[in-house]
């Protein structure tokens, strides 16, 4: 049974939302002890710069701001904690699991909705998101699928409400080099960049 409350005075590196999700920015909020949107986001990522947008890319530069990207440092845990495994409650039920590892969470992080349906998980290396991540609705439906590489973004895809892919996007140097928009059967319909 996961029962630790998550200290809301972490003042570390967190997850970041480029968006709206107001779930996940909870998970966040309590995550860097951040009151507002502006102070998480001074803390963590930014957003993929896209240059010369035209009109109709809109929907790519929208999709892009909605991917759901990790600090770019080790997440530490709150003091105190000592290495092993580690579980918690966020402020609005949401329960994780991870590993402690030197005062870091280390080796994986798993967060999930209060219905216990996974929200996401991904391996951490030395701190850093490492691989395929999935970010689910909470009714098991998956919103993104990120591919991390020591914690720099290089793949994302953004699925739409029927669960088909609806944009990919490749990354180098953690910029946006190519995308791929698809219709609602999951058929490339559409190139960016």
């Amino acid at each position: 049974m996961l029962t630790k409350a998550l200290p809301t005075t972490l003042t570390t590196a967190h997850l970041l939302r480029v968006g709206t999700a107001l779930t996940l920015s909870a998970i966040l909020f309590a995550l860097a002890g951040c009151s507002s949107i502006n102070e998480l986001m001074a803390e963590g990522s930014k957003p993929p710069a896209i240059v010369n947008v035209a009109t109709d890319q809109q929907p790519f530069y929208d999709a892009l701001n909605s991917l759901i990207l990790p600090p770019k440092s080790p997440q530490a845990a709150p003091q105190g904690i000592a290495d092993g495994p580690y579980n918690g409650v966020m402020p609005e039920g949401e329960q994780f699991t991870t590993f402690v590892k030197n005062g870091y969470f280390d080796e994986f992080l798993v967060v999930y909705y209060p219905n216990f349906v996974t929200q996401l998980r991904t391996d951490l290396v030395n701190g850093l998101y490492h691989g395929w991540v999935t970010y689910r609705l909470s009714d098991s439906r998956i919103k993104q699928k990120v591919l991390f590489r020591q914690g720099g973004v290089q793949e994302a895809i953004v699925y739409n409400q029927a669960g088909n892919p609806e944009y990919h996007f490749w990354f180098t140097n953690e910029q946006p080099t190519s995308g791929m928009r698809y219709d609602n059967n999951g058929n490339a319909v559409e190139s960016m960049f």
